[in-house]
């Protein structure tokens, strides 16, 4: 085999190296895929997969319940028209063929995380002048359990990050091309179709790109580029006219971060993309030391690539700076192959002839924390093998043991409350038959798009049959409990689930625990399901 470079000649153990990467990776994706149910955000995308399913279209209304997040604020015409719909449409695609469960919402996501993964070696090879840097690459790819749980989860995360370093491959090499272009321009719309946010930082990192690194060939190829960008703009337009959150209630209600906030942010998106494992704050500093000694292309280029994505995010990112601490590492995550890319680079480089030593060092900081920093700058563990173990014998979920019991019990039809409301959506996905409560003001009963649905949709017109609540809220709710009695309304707990109630097996390593957590307070921190009794 040979690489975009006709003097190198890749080694057949470099062929082994990489097709047992591939199985590894295959696996890792794969393993116990179906066994977690969908946590809220990933069940509102299965729930849009299913109302395209029914009607072709990001319906809300699925069968006999409603799925009005933020209490409808992405819906026009009861339909989603604030979220980009492609998402939704990979996981119709899975469940039509492997059923409406979370496998098969996640199937399709999870078969791009491989294609993505074998994408990455070859782009390498056909950029690289030696076969020890793809090795190390796909070796850093393989090592960052981040990077494989988001793409074991049903939302945006597997084809942005897909799309996304398919568009820095097209445009990797020092020489435009027509095809190239057109590509690009076809895969950025694939990306607006999958999450606005990162198609404009995409934009903005791939202009500042040609504009740094090619402005010779961008002299030249100037009427090439005007028609994928007239395309572009048209395609954008339309789309625009269907699924945009500013035609909806939503848009009034993104963040509003002050200047200061918005650099605070981009602070936050370095020191988190350390401490939650996308990539090493070390190692992406020794990286710009060593580019801007060594004028290393590729380093630099990779490098800017980070910046202005991380500054783009924070600059136009809906996370509301003053309720969290943390950065939204969700948004940054397809900066994971871009910072593996510089630390492969950096390893190669500064241990250039000593294939062991590389390899030694590449394997030992990718498959411990000892890449972020550890033990200084984070706790000093194994995340891959951790995850490994989780998989080998998978804690029980709050939403797995609710929907079992209300399986168990034959709920069927009657009407439900569920306390949070964002865990509204994992029971609504995997206990259909019941009718999921209370999700919509009253005043919305006289919205246009709302007024011809049951009065039980509306807080406090019907009382619902059960309320089941996740944590903390349970003191809220028998306050309230407490109030209705009073007027009549008795409501009974029936059972007390001993299961921590919180979903603690999201993609952003620090809200995993790869553990159950056994040592809870059963009065605040089980699932709770009350029945009424009058």
């Amino acid at each position: 085999m040979k690489s975009g470079n006709s003097n190198l000649c890749i080694p057949a153990w470099s062929t082994q190296m990489f097709l047992l990467a591939v199985f590894l990776f295959s696996g890792l994706c794969l393993i116990q895929l179906g066994q977690y149910s969908l946590w809220d955000d990933e069940s509102y995308t299965a729930l849009s997969g299913k109302g395209i399913i029914r009607t072709a279209d990001t319906s809300a209304v699925i069968d006999h319940n409603v799925v009005a997040l933020h209490n409808g604020l992405v819906l026009r015409s009861l339909k989603d028209r604030s979220t980009a719909p492609l998402s939704a449409i990979l996981a119709a695609v899975g469940m039509f063929f492997f059923g409406e469960n979370s496998f098969g919402a996640r199937i399709v996501f999870s078969i791009l995380g491989i294609v993505f993964f074998a994408l990455a070696y070859f782009g390498s090879v056909s950029i690289a002048k030696d076969h020890i840097f793809p090795l190390l690459f796909i070796i850093f790819l393989l090592g960052n359990t981040a990077l494989i749980l988001f793409f074991r989860q049903a939302r945006y995360y597997s084809p942005g990050i897909f799309f996304i370093s398919l568009i820095a491959l097209l445009n990797a090499g020092s020489h435009l091309s027509r095809r190239n272009l057109w590509l690009s321009a076809c895969v950025w719309l694939l990306l607006f179709l999958t999450n606005q946010l990162w198609a404009l930082a995409a934009a903005v990192c791939l202009v500042a790109d040609l504009c740094i690194w090619q402005r010779k060939a961008l002299r030249s190829k100037v009427y090439d580029i005007i028609w994928p960008l007239v395309v572009v703009l048209c395609a954008v337009t339309l789309i625009a006219c269907i699924w945009n959150p500013f035609l909806t209630s939503y848009g009034r209600h993104l963040s509003n971060n002050t200047l200061f906030e918005r650099a605070q942010l981009v602070l936050w998106n370095f020191r988190d993309f350390n401490s939650s494992e996308l990539g090493s704050l070390l190692f992406l500093t020794l990286g710009l030391v060593f580019g801007i000694l060594t004028k290393d292309k590729i380093i630099l280029r990779l490098l800017i690539v980070l910046l202005l994505f991380f500054t783009t995010i924070a600059a136009f990112s809906p996370q509301l700076v003053s309720s969290t601490n943390v950065a939204d590492v969700r948004y940054l995550s397809p900066m994971i192959p871009f910072a593996a890319g510089v630390t492969a680079r950096v390893i190669t480089k500064v241990f250039l002839g000593q294939p062991m030593l590389i390899f030694s060092v590449s394997f030992l900081l990718s498959f411990t924390t000892l890449y972020q920093g550890a033990p200084f700058l984070t706790q000093l563990r194994s995340t891959p093998l951790l995850f490994i173990k989780e998989m080998l014998s998978p804690p029980n979920e709050p939403y797995g043991v609710a929907t079992e019991w209300l399986r168990s019990k034959n709920i069927g039809s009657q009407s439900i409350f569920v306390i949070p409301g964002y865990m509204t959506y994992p029971l609504m996905f995997h206990y259909p038959k019941a009718i999921y409560a209370w999700q919509l003001l009253p005043q919305q009963k006289n919205d246009s798009q709302f007024k011809n649905l049951p009065d039980i949709h509306f807080k406090g017109l019907v009382p619902p049959d059960f309320i089941v609540v996740f944590g903390p809220s349970v003191e809220q709710i028998r306050q309230l409990m407490a109030q209705w009695s009073l007027q009549g309304l008795r409501y009974q707990e029936v059972t007390r689930l001993m299961t921590f109630w919180k979903d603690l097996y999201r993609p952003e390593l620090f809200w995993r625990t790869f553990k159950p957590i056994e040592n809870f307070d059963p009065n605040t921190e089980a699932i709770y399901i009350f029945q009424r009794q009058s």
